[in-house]
């Protein structure tokens, strides 16, 4: 839904908008980028991960359009603002980001063997 909405103040209109400019090549990257994204948390919806890479996918995703919004390549100078769907924009990749790590550090952890289950009353723990 908010690539549909003004990320920049102005009159940069939506990422769609700034794509079809003859300047929209950063434009056209955060697109391709935003449907990785969202083509790798389908996947992850539909078929949970077993390794560490599909999480590590998302976060680097997640982590380069946080470095788009904040840069906000293609824009001149002085760069605009965020609008507040582009702040809501940042928050969704920020927090996308933070959980495709914890994510990662769950299956790594589990694949150790350091969580085994549902908790059975500390019956596994040494005494």
């Amino acid at each position: 839904m908010l690539a549909f909405l003004p990320l920049l103040e102005e009159e940069y209109g939506t990422l769609w908008a700034m794509a079809a400019r003859p300047a929209g090549g950063p434009a056209v990257l955060g697109i391709m980028l935003m449907l990785g994204l969202v083509g790798c948390l389908v996947f992850a919806t539909i078929r949970p991960a077993a390794t560490a890479g599909l999480p590590v996918a998302i976060v680097v995703l997640a982590a380069v359009i946080v470095l788009m919004l904040v840069t906000k390549p293609g824009t001149g100078e002085p760069t605009p603002g965020l609008t507040p769907e582009g702040h809501a924009a940042m928050a969704v990749a920020v927090l996308t980001g933070l959980l495709g790590v914890a994510h990662a550090i769950q299956l790594r952890s589990r694949r150790r063997g350091v969580a085994h289950g549902p908790y059975d009353g500390g019956r596994d723990f040494p005494r």
